[in-house]
């Protein structure tokens, strides 16, 4: 019996002279540390209650293999977590221990404390105490503390999207197939469809053709039906004439230039469009009346003929 509870101390001892000591413990142990806060491997000063150092260049610093076992019959994998980081909020004894970060045995990853893992990732709140960690609720990808992006929960239920950057840049949706940007969000709210040339002050900015079943434009300026008010001012048909030989476009009408610079404004030229057509039926209805008194004067003088 005094040979069988020696072996451990003559197996250590065993270790130690044949092998580098690579395991460290507090005061006590086989190894003791030269200083430190714990157990170290490969390192004789731990800095944390576990302080591994990976140092022969190859292998794993730190594994974990699972395995399928039987329970009550039933083959199972045994544990359930690979990996589990609870923590103790001791100034709030009542909490009790919340867990904090968990790799599951399909290696699904949860970092907040859910009770639920329902994809690989999964980042959220403490279920027993959500407001008090709302601040960690967020999932973020940093280059710097000015350069990176978060997706959270906003107010309970609003997910939003945040991105920040040094040099206030735009947010793209990059094709790694082809190198291509075929969206573009920019930090002014603008949208860009396979461009990022927001020229002037417009929402939406696309590179190519649109197709849709139904477009509405919304326009501000009232309506074209202001023509067919008594006070409107119609041009005499004198004036449009000139106007159009000196101009070499309608009145209101964006120019050439101005359209080959900017582009069509639909809903305004839409407006403008329909303001000459109001007009146009103004003047045939004029047109008509002097036809018809003109037909009136010639029976009149047709009959003192005969």
């Amino acid at each position: 019996m005094k040979t069988l509870a020696c072996l451990p101390l003559l197996l250590i001892m065993s270790i130690a002279a044949n092998s580098q000591n690579i395991l460290y413990t507090p005061s006590g142990g086989a190894f003791e540390t030269t200083g430190g806060a714990g157990i170290g491997i490969n390192n004789s000063q731990p800095t944390a209650r576990l302080h591994i150092n990976e140092n022969t260049h190859q292998g794993t610093a730190f594994k974990i293999d699972l395995f399928y076992g039987m329970s009550d019959g039933v083959l199972t994998w045994i544990p359930e977590n690979a990996f589990l980081v609870n923590s103790t909020d001791q100034g709030f004894p009542s909490l009790g221990t919340q867990q904090i970060f968990k790799v599951d045995r399909m290696g699904n990853t949860d970092i907040g404390g859910n009770t639920k893992i329902n994809g690989k990732l999964n980042v959220g709140l403490s279920a027993a105490a959500p407001e008090r960690f709302a601040v960690f609720q967020s999932f973020g990808l940093y280059n710097s503390t000015v350069n990176h992006v978060k997706l959270r929960y906003s107010g309970g239920a609003q997910p939003e999207f945040l991105w920040t950057t040094s040099n206030n840049r735009n947010f793209r949706f990059m094709n790694s197939n082809n190198n291509t940007i075929p969206l573009t969000l920019s930090p002014a709210g603008k949208v860009g469809i396979n461009t990022e040339n927001f020229v002037g002050t417009h929402s939406l900015y696309v590179k190519g053709t649109t197709i849709a079943e139904e477009i509405f434009v919304k326009i501000e300026d009232d309506w074209a039906d202001y023509v067919f008010d008594e006070e409107y001012d119609l041009i005499p048909l004198e004036k449009l004439e000139a106007f159009i030989q000196q101009n070499k476009h309608l009145p209101g009408m964006p120019t050439a230039e101005q359209i080959a610079e900017t582009g069509i404004p639909i809903g305004k030229v839409e407006r403008i469009l329909t303001e000459k057509v109001e007009e146009l039926t103004l003047y045939l209805i004029a047109l008509n009346k002097e036809v018809e008194s003109l037909k009136v004067q010639l029976e009149v003088s047709k009959s003192k003929n005969e």
